[in-house]
């Protein structure tokens, strides 16, 4: 509960549609082995993870080939573009965990280095680069792409491929819940193709992904292939009208939530809530939900037992709900809703679900 704080200060950039947090301070951020994003413990989630592998191995031609993941956390992803292909992969991320990586047990295909991917591992066999969800989390994002592209200058051929949040998923009363200190870069299409032709890639496509919560972009260092025309993402006007709307529908939001966790507490309701990443933090946070809600679940074993940054609710373990017999459970992405359904009752549980 005495974490550091930070402020968040959103600014939007008219020309392209880039909304950045000018307030962020990179120093308060701490990427140890200890910062727990893992998503693949779910099935949902693994199924789209599967998915996208498949495609990316089929649409890349990512058969023997040598691949470099950017930020691959535990390498499950990369551990996935190695498998369906028989490919080689290398993992860069300084705050993973070596006794967690997926190639300490599983394939001899991975292995990691607990370092940024830089200059000095130019000499490194690189056909494919996958970066997922690292994006959002630079503070100099031009810098970090100019700098990608200077080290894979060896390589015209080699293919990217890049997953960030959506911004105008962020945007929606959906999606605000996502916005958070950690991440100091809100991408749309423009934005994201901007950065990437600023960087002197070709951009091959961009597309939204995960029920529209994702931004997805393909590129190339060949300057010779055809780049996706701006035609296809005109999302300027509809970002910029989503950024004037966004402080009433934000603070009605709030006010709705405030109403209805203040009544579930005046009739003595139990409620938990589902899902302790970004959504289920800003959402507990957002709220000071301390008085009103004691317990947070999640299916991600390695937070059992551990506490909310900023709030304090104890993490807890599906099964908890068995004895714990909630009222209501609040459900902070609604893409898992149906998974959650199915532990529910099979769990013997009937609570009343609320998705965010």
């Amino acid at each position: 509960m005495s974490a550091a704080r930070g402020d968040i200060s959103l600014g939007f950039c008219q020309n392209c549609s880039h909304i950045y947090n000018y307030a962020f301070n990179p120093e308060l951020v701490d990427y140890s082995y200890r910062y727990e994003n893992a998503l693949h413990f779910s099935p949902r989630f693994q199924n789209y993870a599967r998915g996208l592998a498949e495609e990316l191995v089929d649409r890349f031609s990512l058969q023997h080939k040598s691949l470099v993941s950017i930020g691959g956390g535990d390498g499950a992803f990369l551990g996935l573009l190695c498998e369906l292909g028989d490919n080689t992969g290398v993992c860069f991320d300084p705050g993973t965990d070596p006794e967690q990586f997926y190639g300490v047990s599983t394939t001899k295909r991975t292995r990691l280095i607990n370092d940024t991917y830089s200059s000095k591992y130019a000499n490194v066999p690189v056909d494919f680069v996958a970066c997922r969800h690292v994006l959002e989390h630079i503070a100099s994002p031009g810098k970090f792409m100019r700098e990608l592209s200077e080290t894979l200058k060896k390589n015209e051929e080699v293919n990217l491929y890049f997953e960030v949040p959506n911004v105008r998923f962020n945007l929606s009363e959906n999606g605000l819940w996502d916005l958070m200190y950690e991440h100091c870069s809100y991408f749309g299409a423009n934005s994201l193709k901007t950065l990437f032709r600023l960087s002197g890639f070709t951009v091959l496509g961009v597309e939204e992904r995960y029920e529209g919560q994702f931004l997805t972009i393909t590129a190339s260092r060949n300057s010779k292939r055809t780049s996706v025309p701006d035609s296809e993402h005109p999302e300027a006007t509809d970002v910029s009208m989503r950024v004037r709307d966004f402080q009433p529908r934000y603070k009605k939001v709030l006010n709705r939530w405030r109403h209805r966790l203040a009544e579930w507490q005046r009739i003595g309701f139990k409620v938990v809530v589902w899902g302790v990443g970004s959504k289920g933090v800003s959402f507990l946070n957002g709220l000071e939900t301390q008085q009103q809600i004691e317990y947070v679940v999640d299916i991600n074993p390695r937070k059992h037992g551990m506490h909310v940054v900023g709030t304090g609710q104890e993490v807890k373990s599906p099964e908890f709900l068995k004895k714990y017999q909630p009222d209501v459970v609040v459900i902070t992405n609604h893409a898992y809703q149906q998974e959650i359904e199915q532990s529910l009752k099979a769990l013997g549980v009937h609570s009343e679900l609320v998705s965010l």
